[in-house]
């Protein structure tokens, strides 16, 4: 990944039991053009899709300081105990 790469994870889907996969189909490929994220910014979304307009208020990207990288091994030592009780909710 390049230097200062925004990542934000949002997690889309069809589902296979969808009442109408080709709407939900429809849907998400249209939620990843300028239109979708600049639609998705009206509610206070980042989009992924370069040329989209930021959230009401809120920088573009690129005009902000990122967070500086953590090493996985100190965010471990650091979120322990933390990942160990999602682990045990979360996990099978």
């Amino acid at each position: 990944m390049a230097e200062n790469t925004v990542v934000i994870p949002e997690y889309s889907g069809l589902l296979a039991a969808a009442p109408s996969p080709l709407a939900a189909e429809l849907y998400l490929n249209w939620r990843i053009t300028i239109a979708g994220g600049d639609a998705a910014a009206k509610y206070g979304f980042y989009s992924l899709i370069e040329g989209t307009q930021p959230p009401a208020g809120l920088p573009a990207y690129g005009t902000f300081d990122v967070l500086p990288d953590v090493p996985l091994p100190e965010f471990r030592d650091s979120w322990g105990q933390t990942i160990e009780l999602m682990l045990s909710l979360f996990s099978e």
